[in-house]
């Protein structure tokens, strides 16, 4: 029987600009680990909520690759979208709209999920829903920290430290973020070893931290490890690897509770993500593991 997968945020348009020009694609953690998850080999539904403004052909792309989107609510208020400006390599994130809020009462009545992947983008699933989660599902629950740690400053997307977030982690069995969302959840003078130490305290059991083309750390009770990025053939579009990377993982940990193996299939479909644009460049699980050959040899123990 395949493994049974939930996961809750919002589905967004993302704005894309380029060189002063404009591409409107799907977006959102939810989609990237939901399709991600799907392609694993996982049944997968979706939470969330969208606006009338969200086009009918990404919820069509959605169902056709094998999504339940049951729980997929339309509300009147827009749908949460950003824009993403690239310039001289790097990348400015700013929130243009936030749809409603994913409370308690529209995650689905039965939570018998092998895993549950919470993606919040704009602080949309607020901790009474994810304390709801915890408590009704015997399954893993992994959390992208992003939606989380993210504050506006003119509607540009910066990190700043959270009560939300703070408590968020609390619920979580797997606990992801980038360099600078780890490090805006951790106490000033504190490094990433101390915050691991305290996260893995209050009852997370793997703490992963991405660095793009720098690897990843992945620390659990048992192992601090040193992950090496595996290396794509080129690298079209870097959006959604994080989300790629953490949906991986939790689906193959809830499958093998194996934290070493997990990483590297996480490291291998991140990159193959990356080689094309969008959610294109999604592998299968035989693409994943036979790339995740190659990362597992250079997994090193990490001095974090």
């Amino acid at each position: 029987m395949p493994l049974r997968g939930l996961v809750v945020g919002h589905l967004v348009l993302d704005y894309v600009v380029r060189r002063g020009v404009v591409r409107r694609a799907l977006g959102g953690t939810a989609a990237y680990s939901g399709v991600a998850a799907k392609r694993y080999g996982a049944e997968v539904a979706l939470v969330s909520k969208v606006g009338p403004d969200f086009p009918e052909e990404y919820l069509l792309f959605l169902a056709r690759s094998g999504l339940d989107l049951t729980h997929v609510r339309l509300v009147k208020r827009r749908s949460t979208s950003f824009k993403l400006v690239y310039e001289d390599g790097e990348r400015r994130l700013y929130l243009v709209s936030r749809c409603d809020p994913i409370t308690p009462d529209d995650l689905p009545s039965r939570l018998d999920y092998d895993f549950v992947h919470v993606g919040p983008v704009a602080g949309e699933v607020p901790p009474e829903s994810l304390r709801a989660l915890r408590e009704g599902c015997a399954g893993l629950i992994s959390l992208d920290l992003q939606g989380y740690v993210r504050a506006l400053e003119g509607g540009l997307v910066t990190y700043r430290r959270s009560t939300d977030a703070l408590e968020a982690v609390r619920y979580a069995d797997i606990v992801h973020g980038d360099e600078r969302e780890v490090a805006a959840l951790a106490e000033p003078e504190r490094d990433l070893g101390d915050l691991a130490s305290s996260l893995l305290k209050v009852g997370v059991k793997v703490l992963l931290i991405t660095m793009g083309e720098g690897g990843s750390y992945v620390i659990s009770r048992d192992a601090r490890l040193y992950v090496p990025a595996a290396e794509p053939r080129r690298v079209a579009d870097p959006t959604g690897a994080g989300d790629v990377y953490t949906a991986i993982f939790a689906a193959h940990y809830a499958a093998t509770q194996d934290v070493e193996e997990s990483a590297a299939m996480a490291a291998a479909a991140a990159s193959l993500l990356v080689e094309e644009p969008g959610l294109s460049g999604l592998g299968t699980y035989r693409e994943i593991a036979e790339r995740a050959e190659r990362v597992r040899g250079r997994i090193e123990e990490a001095d974090v």
